[in-house]
């Protein structure tokens, strides 16, 4: 073993950074310009100040996810924490909300305002016998509100959760999640839909979100709505609680973001690497988790060691493939693209890369290691980025570990990603 090796083995020329203890590791730089939510230990949907980096945990096991990098996003529904509603049947519903019935026989009966686990929610009851086949409508918006553009990308979020009754009756057993195009009068043009089963458990652990890209020449207008569906002469009878709605213009599932009336974004999380002693160090590891996809969209970044341009640099990216990649571009031009293998969404993973002048590698989780014997690897990079480029194209999920190390072999990458 070289002397290199031996004392790599030792610990010597390896920086760790983990972001599983709630504290950012000196050598770490983080802004965001803007507060941001997260959820706690506790399963707790908190908001963390502007600059202060969001820690997350798993909404179901608690478990720490550790940092979370998203990109910019706004979320265009103006009323998410649900103010503004009067109980009763019907009751009021909260401020720019509708909520209809849609035939007779249904009685709709506002509950109250609710608060679990951090995220504000309305429950409502709908009960009786339908007199005709239709379905309830629950809109946190009016349908000619927000605006859309052919192309964009929009992602819709409910929490929701069952209170009382069943799915007797109730059309396909289950609330029908709808993103919809629609005209500038707010007409239905098409629509993206999936079947949910909400259940009695946390609501934290019960969000659904939905993705479409405008297609329709004539959309001008977008939705995110629920519908529970019923036919003429079925009695149903169910309680709901429907908490946090968005939509924003993303292609993957975002962190909540509460709005109290306006449209509110939520900056960019930015996490770079000040330590310039790792700039020339050969190996990287990280352990991650992928983000959730809901639509193709973009490349997410994992990190990006760069030169303050997209011309050289290093990357470890999840692709528009669902693959991890290891690229590294010299002048404009890709020397190496390692094509490591499929994740899943929203999966936990590790991977080790070796950026070195015509001799590339990485695995992934431990696997056989992907080479590339061909390639400059680039110079004069200055700057190491977490989840992002400096351009954008976020991780949009969360960061475990970061490791940097100043050489290691084949062997090592593999032990390293297990």
């Amino acid at each position: 073993m070289s002397i290199a090796r031996r004392l790599a083995a030792l610990g010597f020329g390896r920086q760790l950074y983990t972001f599983t203890g709630g504290i950012l590791p000196p050598g770490i730089g983080f802004t965001r310009a803007s507060a941001g939510w997260r959820f706690n230990n506790a399963g707790l949907l908190v908001s963390e100040a502007s600059d202060v980096p969001r820690f997350q945990y798993d909404p179901a096991t608690l478990a720490a996810r550790g940092l979370l990098v998203e990109d910019a996003a706004t979320n265009v529904v103006r009323n998410s924490a649900a103010g503004g509603s009067v109980p009763g049947t019907p009751g009021t519903d909260p401020t720019n909300w509708g909520v209809a019935t849609n035939s007779g026989g249904v009685t709709k009966q506002l509950l109250g305002f609710a608060t679990e686990d951090g995220i504000p929610c309305i429950d409502y009851r709908f009960s009786g016998t339908p007199t005709t086949t239709n379905g309830v409508g629950i809109f946190a918006e009016p349908l000619s509100a927000l605006s859309a553009s052919l192309g964009q990308t929009y992602a819709g979020g409910w929490y929701l959760k069952r209170i009382a009754g069943d799915y007797t009756n109730i059309v396909a057993g289950g609330i029908v999640h709808y993103i919809s195009e629609r005209d500038a009068g707010g007409a239905h043009l098409v629509s993206t839909s999936a079947l949910i089963v909400p259940t009695t458990g946390a609501l934290r652990t019960q969000r659904s979100v939905l993705a479409r890209t405008m297609a329709n020449p004539s959309v001008a207008r977008v939705s995110s709505s629920l519908a529970i569906n019923y036919t003429n002469g079925a009695p149903i009878d169910i309680t709901l609680r429907v908490g946090g709605p968005s939509l924003v213009q993303a292609g993957s599932a975002m962190s909540p973001i509460i709005t109290t009336g306006t449209a509110t974004t939520r900056a960019a999380d930015v996490a770079l690497l000040t330590n310039p002693a790792i700039l020339g160090d050969q190996c990287v590891i990280l352990k991650a988790r992928t983000p959730r996809k809901i639509s193709g969209g973009a490349v997410n970044v994992l990190w990006h060691r760069d030169d303050g341009t997209n011309n050289n640099n290093c990357r470890i990216v999840y692709g528009t493939d669902g693959r991890i990649h290891v690229i590294a571009t010299s002048g404009g031009v890709d020397q190496c693209d390692l094509d490591l293998g499929a994740v899943a969404n929203d999966t936990d993973f590790g991977v080790a890369a070796r950026f070195a002048q015509n001799n590339f590698a990485a695995s992934l989780n431990g696997a056989a290691v992907v080479t590339d014997s061909l390639g400059t690897n680039p110079t004069g990079l200055t700057t190491d980025r977490l989840g992002r480029r400096s351009d954008g194209y976020a991780w949009n999920s969360t960061i475990l570990s970061y490791e940097s190390r100043r050489q290691g072999g084949d062997g090592d990458l593999r032990a390293a990603a297990a």
